[in-house]
């Protein structure tokens, strides 16, 4: 039997615990309940799509990368640091294209093998990628200001919304300072549906 919260509401928990533990309840695995067949879970997952897919907005296909650009992003991770000066910054498309998919970009199809949905270059339990990318794109090399959704699947970015939206966004956060210097934000959304069912 599903375990309920004591009080149906449409105000947000004051108690935030009692969403996850309600979460964690409903979708243990242990010796008191059936494990999900196999054949039950492949069928779901082919039945699940991995990425939403705004079909009809236009898509802007990334930048190929070179193995040189690929020992670049190296040399950069290792050189890293945090900066202290917030002002407008710009983006090239090729570095924007070459974090996209060395962080959530397709690694392999997995055609003709045991796996359902393609690796990527991040791990997901379950192979189910619950998470997908929208972009808050202000200063880009190339990419008008907008509202943009990451396509693995296409190597594309979906264009949702035109517009500089670093305003808007900026309001929700602490250091506004932070989202209006940056040339692009990163707005992660999770697609719980993905996660839930195993």
């Amino acid at each position: 039997m599903l375990k309920q919260l004591s009080k149906p509401s449409f105000e947000p928990s004051r108690n935030e615990a009692d969403v996850w533990e309600l979460f964690h309840e409903n979708s243990k695995v242990d010796k008191h309940k059936l494990i999900i067949p196999n054949d039950v879970v492949i069928q779901k997952m082919r039945g699940e799509d991995d990425s939403l897919d705004y079909q009809s907005f236009p898509l802007i296909k990334l930048a190929e990368l070179s193995d040189d650009e690929l020992a670049d992003i190296k040399l950069c991770i290792q050189r890293r640091t945090s900066g202290s000066n917030w002002n407008l910054t710009e983006m090239s498309f090729l570095e924007l294209s070459t974090l996209l998919q060395l962080t959530y970009g397709i690694t392999r199809s997995n055609v003709d093998t045991d796996y359902e949905q393609p690796f990527r270059a991040c791990p997901s339990g379950g192979g189910l990628y619950p998470l997908e990318i929208f972009l808050s794109i202000r200063n880009v090399e190339g990419l008008e200001a907008g509202l943009y959704h990451y396509n693995p699947h296409k190597k594309g970015l979906e264009f949702l919304r035109e517009g500089d939206q670093t305003f808007k966004l900026s309001s929700a956060f602490v250091q506004r300072n932070v989202i209006e210097g940056a040339a692009c934000v990163w707005l992660l959304g999770g697609m719980f549906r993905r996660s839930t069912f195993k």
